[in-house]
């Protein structure tokens, strides 16, 4: 009797230790699998900012246009397409006022709409005189232009 409870204590012990050990090494392998979806984002996302501003700074603005909005309609889509995740509020609003002023006319464009209307658009502030906007989107959002 004595010898079958150390028989199930051992075998009950070998099997919590190859869980936790089995639990480690898939987080781990979970974690390196995240961090490289993330470096991989970050690298083709730099890319896109890296020949934006190039763009701008050559004078083709309307290829940097492109790519900008190229990069925004796509953001909105993924973001969107995952309704189970708690998204950050303010960059899907910012994104639904841009598109109000600025319909998006790329292949994706109906997509992008009809994902955004369940997004309400940023609200403008006030203009206040003693200190105009800086920001681009609330000057756009204004008809102020430059």
């Amino acid at each position: 009797m004595r010898r079958t409870a150390l028989h199930l204590l051992g075998v009950l012990t070998g099997c919590a230790v190859g869980l936790s050990l089995g639990f480690s090494a898939g987080q781990r392998q979970g974690f390196r699998m995240g961090v490289g979806a993330l470096e991989t984002e970050v690298n083709g996302t730099l890319s896109i900012h890296v020949e934006a501003a190039s763009c701008i700074r050559v004078g083709d603005t309307e290829r940097a246009l492109s790519l900008l909005d190229g990069s925004i309609d796509a953001a909105v889509l993924s973001l969107l397409a995952q309704p189970s995740r708690r998204h950050p509020d303010t960059p899907l609003r910012q994104a639904s006022l841009y598109r109000r002023v600025v319909p998006p006319t790329g292949a994706a464009a109906g997509e992008v709409l009809a994902a955004l209307e369940s997004v309400p658009p940023m609200t403008v502030p006030a203009p206040d005189p003693s200190s105009p906007p800086r920001s681009g989107l609330v000057r756009l959002a204004r008809g102020l232009g430059g």
